[in-house]
């Protein structure tokens, strides 16, 4: 496909139709679970909550402060969270494109291979998400995206500018900061890249200086301003959140790393057809590959967690896919690119109105002003609070010790302190935001949970604390698999 926009106004231009489409989809659908949990989060955050103390959270703390900013802006301008976030991820994926921009240009690539690049990354990055959008992986692949532009020029021989491989490194450390599984992807990249050149002093390029400083940095800083993440969640997560860990088997079998296989065979397909000698797009499935190794460590199957390697496999599918020759293959390659993003939007779509719809089902059309739930879900909670303008009670956005619990992965001792503790801190959380009315999780068949149900009251009632505050609830409707207590 033999097109290219040198003028940056124009490129831009062409870009704003992708950015405009995520602008428009994510400001009118509710954002997913784990996204509308950080925005109220920080919301209280602002409000003087301590993360760690207030808000018992696994993640380290850069998942709440790359939110921050447009929270405090919405507060500021006194608009919708929701939108302002939305705008404040498209500028960021804006700017990460700007920057790769600047990276290639000044490699001195190709025009019409930055233009291919560049588009084909700003459709990866505003189309494959879909439910995704705004999580701290997707955080992560924009972040990273000029550091992987950098790299593929570095394969075809080129260098870009010292000054732009240092910010291309210093923004792709702060991308893997979000997890530490997320160094696969520097790992494989540069593995790939010794491979290609055998000079192992290329390991020690501003890019990975740079990736490198900020990694040896951020526990420092995390240390400085949330020690409680050290000395309160780490000892915490490391008894209990293994219980979230499933099969090697389980994680394979979800439909996304389907797609990713598609994504990647047709890639590779692509580029050995086209005979197009660009070694840099080998980088590209290199960085998706690394992505799909950061999935699979996890080991928890969650699809939000595949979402740098889809990024990265997309790019070189779409830009080889724009250079075939024939106008019907490559319309094909388009179209079936187009179908697989429109069936994720429609599965993302349908398990939120279900979520929603159901959450009023068993309120009975209700609208209470503060809402608790009982449940190691976080999708039970979020987004319904943020859709429905209601107050998040409580300090977990979700019960993440109990499953650990339930299924006695650790001594009996252990499980009895960490039901105290968690115990504790259920009835200081009822006691202080007295909630209208908290609905309590009583599925036991669930992957995580593999038949062993979480008795939350029964355990929380060995402590006298909630006892009480427990004593001013009663039960008003059950399913069989959550129930809806409310406050008298």
């Amino acid at each position: 496909m033999g097109f290219q926009i040198s003028d940056g106004r124009t490129l831009a231009l062409a870009c704003a139709p992708f950015l405009a489409f995520a602008l428009l989809i994510h400001s009118l659908l509710p954002l997913t679970s784990d996204v509308s949990y950080f925005l109220l989060a920080d919301e209280r955050i602002l409000d003087g909550a301590v993360p760690y103390v207030d808000i018992l959270e696994t993640n380290p703390p850069l998942a709440f402060w790359i939110t921050l900013p447009p929270i405090w802006l919405a507060r500021l301008l006194h608009l919708p969270s929701h939108i302002v976030f939305v705008v404040y991820v498209c500028l960021m994926i804006a700017a990460g494109l700007a920057v790769m921009r600047q990276v290639l240009r000044s490699a001195g690539e190709a025009s019409g291979n930055v233009t291919l690049l560049i588009l084909a990354s700003a459709a990866a990055l505003t189309m494959v998400p879909a439910e995704a959008f705004g999580q701290r992986e997707h955080f992560a692949a924009l972040l990273a995206l000029p550091y992987v532009a950098a790299a593929a020029q570095l394969a075809e021989g080129r260098r870009p500018r010292p000054a732009l491989c240092i910010l291309a490194g210093l923004l792709g450390g702060v991308g893997m900061a979000f997890k530490p599984h997320l160094l696969a992807i520097p790992a494989l990249v540069e593995a790939y890249l010794l491979w290609e050149r055998r000079d192992w002093r290329q390991l020690f390029r501003a890019e990975t200086l740079g990736v490198a400083g900020v990694l040896a940095i951020y526990p420092l800083l995390v240390w400085q301003f949330t020690p409680e993440y050290f000395s309160v969640i780490v000892p915490l997560a490391l008894k209990t959140y293994g219980a979230f860990r499933v099969s090697y088997l389980e994680t394979l079998s979800r439909q996304p790393v389907l797609v990713l296989g598609l994504f990647l065979g047709a890639a590779a397909y692509l580029i050995q057809r086209n005979n197009v000698k660009c070694r840099g797009d080998w980088v590209w499935i290199a960085a998706s590959a690394g992505g799909f190794v950061c999935y699979l460590v996890q080991a928890k199957g969650w699809p939000y967690q595949l979402l740098p390697a889809l990024v990265f496999a997309a790019v070189p599918l779409l830009v080889n896919a724009a250079r075939i020759p024939h106008l019907f293959a490559r319309m094909s390659v388009f179209g079936c690119f187009v179908i697989i993003i429109i069936k994720a939007f429609s599965i993302f779509v349908g398990v939120l109105n279900f979520r929603i719809a159901y959450a009023d089902w068993l309120l009975a059309g209700h609208k209470p002003q503060c809402l608790m739930a009982l449940t190691y879900d976080l999708g039970l909670l979020f987004p319904y609070v943020e859709t429905r303008d209601i107050v998040w009670c409580g300090r977990f956005q979700s019960l993440w010790t109990m499953p650990a619990v339930a299924r006695e992965l650790m001594p009996a001792a252990q499980r009895d302190a960490v039901v105290a503790q968690t115990a504790a801190f259920v009835a200081q959380d009822l006691n202080r935001w007295k909630p209208d009315f908290v609905i309590v999780d009583r599925q036991s068949n669930t992957l995580r949970l593999q038949g062993h149900e979480i008795k939350y009251v029964e355990w929380f009632s060995r402590s006298p604390d909630f006892v009480q505050a427990w004593s001013s609830y009663r039960l008003v409707n059950s399913d069989g698999y959550f129930e809806v207590w409310e406050r008298q």
